[in-house]
């Protein structure tokens, strides 16, 4: 397969970007006031700003670019709840009174879109349709079963068929009565129209950087700010919590092809198990129908040569169907919490104001919707019977392994990621890589005309390493989904700043290159300190006082450095972290001897005086640990904060 850009069909846009008008609305210019402030312009926050207007409440909508133009401006717009195969798993671990509620919120979800579309008489495309899970192998066929089982006993319109309207072989599908599909951009648009006035508002291109809760919320942007009583959080994924969600949340991707075919589009919407491949049919103002082809699912950030998986779609389209055109292609990004339901609701157990809405795991045209009327109960103190079941601060035992794999993934990237193999001089125009250079990791992008850009590669989230995305010309980070474009701008959250640029990277001044060596050097000593701490030959017993509460490796490394086994532990993190900062940029090694002078600063002081002198009983930092630790936090301080003149000219930053 040909691994060219240019060698991809169809234009690089949705179908309901590309038949829909852009948005205009303002900026913010004025610090204001309102009721409820909505972080973020899709299904989830229009649909909240829609029913808390009608209840009176003053609303802003809050968008970083346009509205409907995230992940709501990408989806294959399926209104079901049939969600491939779901409330099997749910009665099997959180049981049948919360999967019958989550069934029931998805089926009043279509309902509520149904009824909004009737009264506010929005042309849409909405049509009442089937939707179907279905399989072509025979191993797949119990779970089919089990499925329909599942979903009757719950109260959903379910039947088992092995003879969908569809053009290849079938073993069987789950098929969901009375659903429907729409077009969600002419939906939405609609919606936004009747929300500014009377004090409520739309803002674009109007990017939160911050987000406190006090006595009322304030929503800090990069143009004022916003006071409100409460505050959503519809922005895809929670781009305030680095803790929280950060390792709850799984982002993937997956693509989508808009073609037509010799024979009439199957009318329905249809999803197959894993593998994943996803079908839909949509009208086209000629009178002809498109069909919507997805799958190529993967982990964000983690999707290897994304152009070879727009070609394999093609590939399967054509095997499955006569197709005439490839007119679309895009691609979408959604996130999938650890225990598959969807977090809405309070965003912390502490938080009384302050709500999200997030991990809709593909199936955000009624979750959202789900979401925007939960929101909106629980912010004007109504009890909304599905509180418990998408409660974000909910804990499921069950769901332990899956977090503990979601991290120790994150962590894989974090670490191995900063190890390039590639060259510079192997990159084509219209190609971007992470190299690796005498200054540190760049992450490079050759333009067509050979125009070359340099940026961090380091994600400015949480600090993972981007990837390049050859299909989109984008730097995707692996770890929690977010996308820069090639010149380093947020595309996609919850990152909200943009990759550091590196100019002039070629003519860095030795300086800034004597900041990495230093890094290394203290590194490769730390690590040296910390291993030779567990070599019972090097550690001679310790003094009768002071008494430590951690008594492992307790001993005077050399007869002169006090120890134990927390000391030799916190040495291997700093010399890990030392190596890894001289093997990623310049800035990662200022970042480092700034962080750790101020530690080892700080432990300097707290040596000196008897009442911490062993960190509370835990680490003993006395003797001639002091000098050690005052005279590293020199030395880093000035290759930190007292560089010569010129150390960092050639670092910048986006603003």
């Amino acid at each position: 397969m040909s691994n060219n850009y240019h060698s991809l069909p169809g234009k690089p846009t949705s179908l309901w970007l590309d038949t829909t008008p852009e948005t205009d609305f303002p900026s913010l210019e004025n610090n204001l006031a309102v009721d409820v402030a909505i972080i973020g312009g899709g299904l989830a926050g229009l649909t909240a700003a829609t029913l808390l207007k009608a209840q009176g409440k003053t609303v802003a909508v809050i968008e970083a670019v346009r509205i409907v133009h995230g992940v709501t401006g990408y989806t294959t717009a399926k209104i079901t709840s049939l969600h491939t195969l779901i409330y099997d798993h749910l009665i099997r671990h959180f049981g049948e009174e919360k999967a019958r509620a989550y069934g029931e919120a998805n089926q009043a979800a279509i309902e509520k879109i149904a009824r909004i579309v009737h009264e506010k008489q929005i042309d849409c495309d909405f049509i009442r349709t089937e939707a179907y899970t279905y399989t072509e192998s025979w191993s797949q066929v119990e779970q089919i079963r089990a499925e329909v089982n599942s979903a009757l006993q719950l109260g959903l319109p379910a039947s088992f068929t092995d003879n969908p309207p569809l053009p290849f072989p079938v073993k069987g599908a789950v098929r969901f009565d009375n659903q429907a599909q729409f077009h969600p951009r002419k939906y939405l648009l609609a919606l936004a129209q009747d929300i500014p006035g009377n004090g409520s508002y739309i803002f674009e291109n109007t990017r939160v950087v911050d987000l406190s809760e006090e006595e009322s919320c304030r929503v800090t942007t990069e143009l004022g700010a916003i006071l409100a009583q409460d505050v959503v959080i519809a922005s895809h994924f929670p781009f305030n919590d680095k803790t929280l969600y950060a390792s709850r949340l799984h982002p993937f991707r997956s693509y989508v092809l808009g073609v037509r075919i010799e024979d009439p589009v199957p009318r329905g919407m249809f999803i197959s198990p894993d593998p994943a491949y996803s079908l839909r049919s949509h009208p086209l103002e000629n009178g002809e129908w498109l069909l919507l082809v997805g799958g190529e699912k993967h982990t964000a950030g983690q999707g290897g040569d994304t152009v070879a998986r727009y070609q394999r779609l093609e590939q399967w389209a054509r095997a499955h169907f006569a197709v005439k055109s490839v007119d679309y292609r895009w691609s979408t990004q959604d996130n999938r919490t650890v225990d598959h339901l969807p977090y809405i609701g309070r965003s912390t157990p502490l938080s009384q104001h302050i709500y999200v809405a997030t991990g809709f795991g593909g199936w955000g045209m009624t979750n959202s919707t789900v979401a925007g009327m939960l929101l909106s109960d629980l912010i004007l103190r109504k009890t909304n019977p599905w509180t418990e079941v998408y409660d974000p601060n909910r804990l499921n035992l069950e769901s332990v392994p899956e977090f503990v794999k979601q991290t120790a993934d994150i962590v894989s990237h974090f670490v191995s990621d900063r190890l390039p193999e590639e060259d510079a001089n192997s990159i084509a125009p219209g190609e971007g890589k992470v190299v690796k250079t005498a200054e540190g990791n760049i992450a490079l992008y050759k333009s067509e005309d050979g125009t070359i850009t340099t940026l961090s590669p380091i994600c400015t989230h949480m600090g993972c390493v981007v990837h390049w995305n050859p299909a989109e010309k984008s730097w995707d980070c692996p770890c929690h989904g977010s996308r820069f474009a090639a010149d380093g701008k947020v595309i996609h959250g919850p990152a909200i700043t943009h990759l550091e640029e590196l100019l002039e990277v070629n003519t860095m001044l030795n300086t800034n290159s004597l900041v990495s060596k230093v890094a290394l050097i203290f590194g490769v000593m730390y690590i040296i300190a910390g291993l030779a701490g567990f070599i019972p030959a090097l550690v001679q017993a310790p003094d009768p006082t002071p008494t430590l509460n951690v008594n492992m490796g307790y001993g005077k490394l050399l007869g002169l450095f006090p120890v134990n086994v927390l000391h030799n532990l916190v040495h291997l993190v700093i010399g890990i972290w030392g190596i890894i900062a001289w093997r990623s940029s310049v800035s990662a090694a200022v970042q480092f001897a700034r962080s750790v002078a101020i530690f080892y600063g700080l432990l300097a002081i707290l040596g000196l005086i008897p009442a911490t002198d062993t960190t509370f009983g835990l680490i003993p930092i006395y003797g001639h640990d002091i000098w050690l630790h005052a005279v590293s936090a020199a030395i880093l301080a000035y290759f930190g904060f007292k560089a010569p003149e010129g150390a960092e000219t050639t670092v910048g930053s986006h603003t």
